[in-house]
């Protein structure tokens, strides 16, 4: 039977497209293990054929969420064992905050970086530091991928934007325009609940 949505503290968004369906599968099998029988989370994910831009879909997951709280995966992103656990903790300890921020191990072609995401630090890109031959660890503002309230989240609808490569870049328009709504928010300062990898022969845009 469908959840309460009265009693749904997160609402975990997933975009993919069926092709990448073997991808995804392992995360979605994570998080359906963590979240059990427990009646707060829910799942949600658009899976098309492309036939959306991705600003498109996420709109039509916010419109369907309902939980307080939302949070984004991108089908390749992992995701600590714990991390169902400790997200809706912070929610039930602090229900009214804006943005609940923890910290991302990265991997790019394989080289790991760790980016540490709070409203009070400066937004660093994830450089290489060719002295240590690794990649420096990072300052970041929340991202998309740490916990947003709903009612927040749905303020600030997605729009088509590209970054000056050509790339979509409708996540980091809508995080300029939620910062200056930020009233309240936490950093779980010790939480890397987030794993992104990036690699040029398996990540693939879901345009």
């Amino acid at each position: 039977m469908p959840k309460n949505a009265k009693d749904i503290k997160l609402s975990i968004l997933i975009l993919s497209i069926p092709t990448r369906f073997g991808i995804v599968k392992p995360l979605f099998d994570k998080l359906i293990t963590q979240i059990g029988d427990r009646e707060d989370v829910e799942i949600l994910s658009l899976m098309d054929n492309k036939s959306l831009h991705i600003y498109e879909k996420r709109n039509e997951l916010l419109k369907i969420a309902r939980g307080s709280h939302i949070a984004w995966l991108d089908d390749d992103d992992d995701v600590a064992d714990d991390y169902v656990q400790v997200i809706t903790e912070a929610i039930k300890d602090k229900p009214f905050t804006d943005v609940i921020s923890f910290n991302q191990t990265c991997y790019l072609e394989g080289k790991k970086a760790l980016v540490f995401a709070a409203m009070e630090h400066p937004h660093q890109p994830v450089l290489w530091d060719p002295q240590v031959n690794k990649y420096k660890d990072t300052l970041r503002r929340p991202w998309h991928w740490c916990v947003w309230k709903t009612s927040l989240a749905t303020s600030e609808p997605f729009k088509e934007a590209y970054d000056a490569g050509g790339q979509s870049c409708e996540d980091i328009d809508w995080l300029e325009r939620l910062y200056p709504k930020v009233k309240d928010s936490l950093y779980l300062k010790d939480s890397f609940l987030h794993v992104y990898r990036w690699s040029a022969t398996t990540t693939e845009s879901v345009l």
